[in-house]
């Protein structure tokens, strides 16, 4: 009896031994992976900022977004590492050059690189969707554009301000600096939308 008690004890043993070590295993799986997909994340970064430049030297311009580097064939669509949505976000993924400095932001999910020069530290953001409610201290806001005709918006979706003056130039033939020498005639419709962002990793280039 005693001798089947031990035995008892021991298969327990092994069986606690062996669970240990499958969740230490499991943890380690789950922190690679999710270095991987940082480590992606950046370099999508990288990649985006590399054919801005491209696309910059032919057009001298102060912003450039994703949007117009994957319809003008400098880039194509980027997935998202994080899973989720399938793709990174070319609306709010862009690069600003300003003076020497370049810019990055990524929009992939719900992970974001904030205008970022990816140099020293990056620091990466976890971000809710844009509403437009504020719900709570600490959220930032921007304002949005559209343009309505015939009580019907032109747009899908409201756009950060550079990218929507860029394209209702190119559909009216325009060359407006700002969104204020817009007439009024085109029913210019603004938005002001708010976000959590927290942040969420710091990584060294």
């Amino acid at each position: 009896m005693k001798n089947r008690g031990f035995s008892n004890f021991e298969f327990l043993t092994v069986c606690l031994v062996c669970l240990v070590l499958s969740w230490i295993l499991f943890s380690m799986v789950i922190q690679s992976q999710e270095k991987e997909r940082y480590r992606v994340f950046l370099y999508d970064a990288q990649v985006l900022r590399v054919n801005a430049i491209r696309y910059q030297t032919l057009e001298d311009r102060e912003t450039v977004y994703m949007k117009e580097l994957v319809e003008d064939g400098f880039l194509t669509m980027m997935k998202n590492p994080f899973g989720g949505e399938d793709y990174c976000d070319v609306f709010e993924s862009k690069v600003l050059f300003e003076k020497e400095a370049k810019k990055v932001s990524l929009l992939c999910g719900s992970y974001l690189i904030k205008s970022q020069s990816l140099e020293d530290n990056i620091f990466i953001y976890q971000v809710s969707p844009w509403k437009e409610k504020k719900e709570g201290e600490g959220e930032v806001s921007k304002t949005f554009y559209n343009y309505e005709v015939d009580g019907t918006k032109q747009y899908q979706q409201f756009l950060e301000r550079d990218l929507f003056l860029k394209l209702f130039n190119q559909s009216h033939n325009t060359t407006y600096k700002t969104v204020l020498e817009i007439p009024s005639s085109y029913k210019l419709v603004r938005k002001k939308l708010y976000r959590s962002e927290k942040l969420v990793k710091k990584l060294q280039y």
